[in-house]
């Protein structure tokens, strides 16, 4: 539990920080359509700098889930959500943001969903505990990496293929239409 959670959140600030320094290529990637690629660049510049908290909110979900919290686990999720769509209004109509609102909306509603879902942390109930990852020394640490990065790459890389599946249909439909 404690290094998959660390390694996550080291991946989320990796994804943060890369995502914002080759900004251009990332928009040149996923926007083929040089007329949008400003807004998708203006929207990419605020919601890569919530990946730290989507990694968070997501991953912890999941442990909750597991550890047989699962309403709290889809309270934290719906939260984020309603956050979001609620932000997505104030700040789209109500001060004129365009899509940096919206990314920021959905960067807000992370942080609400990550509040709620660290309810969980605190509870006496949990099983799973969080210790220093690095107890055991930097060589265990990897090696525990290791291990969760191969038990758990069947269930990620599902996931991977969606999101590369559904790149490469917009990219498809984009292109045709």
């Amino acid at each position: 539990f404690s290094v998959s959670m660390t390694v996550l959140m080291i991946f989320g600030v990796l994804v943060a920080a890369f995502g914002t320094f080759l900004r251009g290529p990332l928009v040149s990637f996923l926007c083929h359509d040089e007329a949008l690629r400003a807004d998708v660049s203006e929207y990419c510049s605020v919601l890569v700098l919530g990946m730290p908290l989507l990694c968070y909110i997501m991953s912890l979900s999941y442990f909750a889930r597991s550890d047989g919290s699962p309403k709290l686990s889809f309270q934290a999720v719906l939260i984020s959500n309603l956050i979001n769509l609620t932000m997505d209004i104030v700040l789209m109509k109500f001060f004129g943001m365009g899509l940096k609102g919206a990314a920021l909306a959905t960067v807000i509603g992370y942080v609400g969903g990550s509040a709620w879902i660290s309810r969980y942390l605190l509870s006496g109930d949990r099983q799973l505990r969080i210790v220093s990852a690095f107890s055991a020394g930097i060589g265990q640490f990897f090696s525990y990496t290791w291990k969760v990065c191969v038990k758990g790459f069947p269930t990620a890389s599902t996931q991977l293929y969606i999101t590369i599946c559904t790149q490469v249909m917009n990219t498809l439909i984009t292109a045709i239409g």
